[in-house]
């Protein structure tokens, strides 16, 4: 899939040509996303339902990884015992979680909602950090761009999430 967004820019679905760049750019936003390994984030694009990255002048700039509320996703999550994932499953269904993104401060715009909507899904759902720190950054971003805080979970003494949606039907 290739959609440009504008002239010097181009939207690509994460290939292997790009997959360490974005890993690349996931740890060097450490924590705000999380930590993962070059072959556990290779998995995570592998099985996700929605992924781009992108691309400026042939550099990457930042990524998107998504999972859609569905048997395929689910089953993936919960052999990964993704917490969040299946938090917010217990709470909602018709969702798109988007699991990570990261994107260089200069380039921070969002544009996966016609994934969403084009699949009729009705919430795009995300979390953001509270501890170990909180990520105003993401907050920010968050609620510009329409999202709302449905719950929070306390994993542990060093990790807490607020969950957010946002309303897209």
């Amino acid at each position: 899939m290739y959609i440009p967004i504008v002239e010097k820019f181009s939207k690509s679905e994460i290939i292997n040509d790009y997959v360490e760049a974005c890993h690349v750019i996931n740890q060097n936003n450490v924590p705000e996303v999380g930590d993962r390994p070059l072959d556990e984030f290779k998995l995570l694009v592998e099985n996700s339902d929605y992924n781009c990255c992108i691309v400026e002048n042939k550099t990457v700039v930042g990524f998107v990884i998504c999972f859609q509320d569905n048997k395929t996703s689910t089953s993936f999550l919960t052999e990964q015992n993704h917490k969040n994932f299946i938090e917010i499953q217990k709470q909602m269904n018709n969702f798109l979680y988007i699991d990570r993104i990261a994107v260089h401060e200069n380039h921070r715009e969002q544009n996966i909602e016609k994934f969403a909507i084009v699949n009729n899904i009705g919430l795009l759902t995300a979390e953001i950090n509270l501890l170990p720190k909180k990520n105003d950054i993401s907050f920010n971003f968050h609620a510009k761009n329409g999202f709302r805080e449905f719950s929070t979970k306390k994993y542990s003494d060093d990790y807490e999430v607020s969950f957010q949606k946002k309303n897209l039907i």
